[in-house]
């Protein structure tokens, strides 16, 4: 059965988080930790999202987004397709990289 479609709206702002398969390193060294942030600021540019934070751990990593437009499931789509596509490559390993699809949770206040 296939998954339903994640609720979006314009406007909101998200904790989106992501972990490694089998808590696996998704960051090996300081080249992987530029390659993330210089995809995540091509896609920022491209979705016009407006990040507020973010937490790159050695094996997960967390963002806050603002989307003034319902993109994010897109946005997340090309940046970890396209962070696991490379990182794959440069350390010579197969099969996904992120453990399931990323979680996205509204933020409604502070706290």
């Amino acid at each position: 059965m296939p998954r339903r479609p994640r609720e979006e709206h314009d406007g909101a702002i998200y904790h989106v988080f992501a972990r490694g398969v089998n808590r696996v390193r998704i960051f090996v060294d300081d080249e992987d930790y530029r390659r993330y942030l210089g995809l995540l600021r091509a896609t920022i540019e491209e979705t016009k999202w407006n990040c507020l934070g973010c937490c790159l751990m050695p094996n997960h990593v967390h963002l806050l987004i603002e989307t003034p437009q319902p993109n994010l499931g897109v946005g997340m789509q090309q940046l970890h397709g396209t962070y696991a596509q490379w990182f794959n490559e440069r350390h010579k390993r197969v099969g996904h990289l992120f453990q399931d699809r990323y979680r996205a949770e509204p933020v409604a206040d502070e706290t």
